[in-house]
């Protein structure tokens, strides 16, 4: 009801900053004749000079808090523009224009009109059967600007809003319209780029161009759940199980840090944390998963960054959230809460109290390992408390190695966070292998299973069920996605299904970036760049290379701009067996485990016999058979013959 603002310009050169201008009684008010103007909802946009009337401000009470510099992350630019690829006419004197693809931001219009126009552009991700556009699934967000043009030619573009599309509809063009009278702006916080994912299947590319563009269209300001609907918040667990994925493609630092502070900002004085960031209360508070957030993301920009200033900032909020838990649990255990395996397909659901329970121990032994990082005095409760909830977990959900109630999520999460004991864990992951086996190797997780259930049958030995799961092509699964059109990530695995159509408007977006979590695994487990899960050391000084070939693809490479250093890791498959190529930046030393078995008669490594160079590089038989050693600084090239490759390689020619 009453815009205000409040700035100050500052001049800065080499003798230091000096103040230019600042709000205050003297300023003015004017009118800049944009009758409308919504993020959500769209803009009216008139391409006539502003009225110039002025008025006197008023001058208001400073809201109560801290006020703060501006967020430190890059600010939302224009990243591209992409060209219409067709323009129909479904009905006279509409016009449909289609990009291609699903993209974030907002239309540029070049027009040259004999007389003035009205034009009313809508925005959507899909179309109807009749070739309209489809909007049913942006529940009540418009996606509408409106365009008041005087005869004349104009270029036209709103300033204020940004959508979420792949088709817009046009509605009073003067005439017949062509693909050039427009394009799309793409918007977002423009994040350095700092890594690559090249793989030899077509498909897969797309999955990574998929994962880019809904990272890239979901990062405005805040790291938002879907672009489109009348939602866009800062959902925290689409981003704590997509954090990982992001910070490998674009350096994130100083957004995730700035992001945390708004979810440290929306803590609820008894410790709760709430479910988006920046807060909205009507979303609720304290899920598991979603509030472990406020562990997970300063945690990662500790092991990616080094940051422990994000970590020092949040450490005190992350003990009042785990504290806050601690009082609800029932003998370590801790009661169902909110929404347990988000969006999981199948009929089984894993127990909420199951995931809050192994969420909580996660959180618990995180807080214990910040505490050493910062050299604060409580490592020891929490270390405690975390050994104290994961022994209730075994008591309450296991039964020697099994669940009581199997699911993937379930076994993922008992796996994945060390919370079955170490003489059932093979036997764990066996019975977890078994269930994705029986479940035809389709997935049946949701937003909390779903980014542990690759790596954590990849990280047990069962990296071949894991290969079989990423191929699958039935519905659900990645590349189910992929053949019905995707180019983006979906919300939901059955957002459209090639019988039922598409999936309920209430909650349906075709851009959501949080099942391109599947990107970390292809990162860490087929190209093999990531670091080493036992370290605690921040700023990724830990690389460990995991190179794990897979069926259908014939080669896959990784490049990282660590702090540390560029890291690289491939590997080429071909009749003779299998090449991998590394990258270790100065200063460090990566710990190399390669897929090879049986004998190593015949690995080289630059050009000299492994069996040659004991002295220089170590080599370890790890339990599985594989090989490990440790690589200094440098680029290295290995080769394996066939008869040590992988046994993943025999089932190429059968597929």
């Amino acid at each position: 009801a009453r815009p205000a603002a409040s700035a100050r310009l500052l001049l800065r050169d080499s003798e230091g900053v000096h103040p230019l201008a600042a709000t205050g009684p003297g300023w003015t008010a004017e009118d800049l004749g944009i009758p409308r103007a919504d993020l959500v909802m769209g803009e009216t946009v008139r391409c006539e000079p502003p009225p110039g009337r002025e008025r006197a401000v008023a001058l208001l009470e400073p809201p109560p808090g801290l006020l703060v510099e501006a967020d430190p992350a890059p600010p939302v630019r224009e990243i591209g523009t992409l060209a219409a690829v067709s323009v129909t006419e479904p009905v006279p004197g509409v016009q449909v224009l289609d990009f291609g693809r699903n993209v974030v931001g907002r239309l540029r219009l070049r027009i040259d009109t004999p007389y003035p126009v009205h034009l009313v552009v809508r925005h959507g991700e899909e179309l109807s059967a009749t070739g309209r556009l489809y909007d049913a699934n942006l529940r009540t967000a418009e996606q509408r600007d409106e365009f008041l043009l005087p005869a004349g030619r104009h270029v036209a573009e709103p300033a204020f809003t940004f959508h979420g599309f792949r088709y817009v509809e046009i509605t009073g063009w003067p005439g017949g319209m062509s693909a050039g009278d427009a394009e799309a702006v793409l918007l977002s916080s423009a994040l350095p780029v700092t890594g690559t994912l090249t793989v030899s299947d077509p498909a897969v590319r797309q999955l990574v161009s998929n994962i880019v563009a809904s990272a890239e269209g979901n990062l405005l300001s805040v790291p938002m759940d879907c672009p489109q609907r009348d939602e866009r918040a800062g959902w925290t667990a689409d981003i704590s199980v997509f954090a990982s994925t992001l910070s490998f493609l674009r350096h994130t630092q100083a957004f995730l840090s700035g992001w945390v502070t708004t979810l440290i900002d929306g803590q609820r004085r008894d410790g709760a944390v709430p479910h988006v960031a920046p807060v909205l209360p009507e979303y609720g508070f304290d899920s598991p998963v979603w509030s472990d957030a406020i562990v997970e993301v300063p945690w990662l920009l500790w092991r990616r960054y080094g940051d422990d200033r994000t970590l020092r900032r949040a450490y005190g909020p992350m003990r009042r959230w785990a504290d806050y838990c601690l009082a609800q649990c029932d003998d370590g255990v801790r009661p169902g809460r909110a929404l347990g395996d988000w969006l999981a397909p199948g009929t089984v659901e894993t127990s909420k109290s199951l995931i809050a329970t192994a969420a909580l121990a996660r959180s618990l032994r995180l807080i214990a390992d910040v505490a050493g990082v910062l050299g604060e005095p409580h490592a020891r409760e929490y270390g405690e408390a975390s050994t104290m909830v994961s022994g209730a977990f075994q008591r309450a959900f296991l039964t020697e190695h099994r669940l009581r109630t199997e699911t993937q999520t379930g076994y993922a999460l008992a796996l994945a966070w060390d919370l079955v004991p170490p003489e059932n864990r093979a036997r764990t992951a066996a019975a977890l292998a078994e269930l994705v086996r029986a479940d035809g190797h389709r997935l049946m997780t949701g937003f909390v299973g779903t980014p542990l259930l690759l790596p954590t049958l990849s990280e047990t030995g069962h990296h071949d069920v894991a290969c079989r799961v990423f191929n699958q092509e039935g519905h659900p699964s990645w590349r189910y996605q992929l053949r019905a059109g995707a180019t983006s990530m979906w919300e939901r695995w059955d957002a459209w299904h090639h019988r039922r159509g598409m999936h309920t408007p209430t909650m349906n977006s075709f851009n959501h970036y949080a099942y391109g979590c599947v990107g970390d695994w292809l990162f860490r487990h087929v190209a093999g760049v990531g670091d080493d899960p036992r370290g605690v050391n921040g700023g990724f000084t830990e690389p460990l290379l995991r190179p794990g070939p897979v069926p259908l693809l014939r080669q896959a490479h990784a490049r990282y701009d660590s702090p540390a250093g560029t890291v690289e890791s491939g590997w080429r498959a071909g009749p003779d067996g299998l090449q991998f190529v590394f990258r270790v930046p100065p200063g460090v030393t990566a710990r190399a485990v390669l897929p090879v078995h049986g004998t190593w008669d015949g690995m080289t490594v630059n050009g000299t016999f492994l069996m040659g160079l004991a002295e220089r590089l170590p080599t370890r038989r790890l339990a599985d058979g594989s090989c490990s050693l440790d690589l200094p600084p440098g680029r290295w090239s290995i080769t394996a013959p066939a008869a040590a490759a992988d046994p993943l390689l025999s089932a190429w020619d059968e597929l």
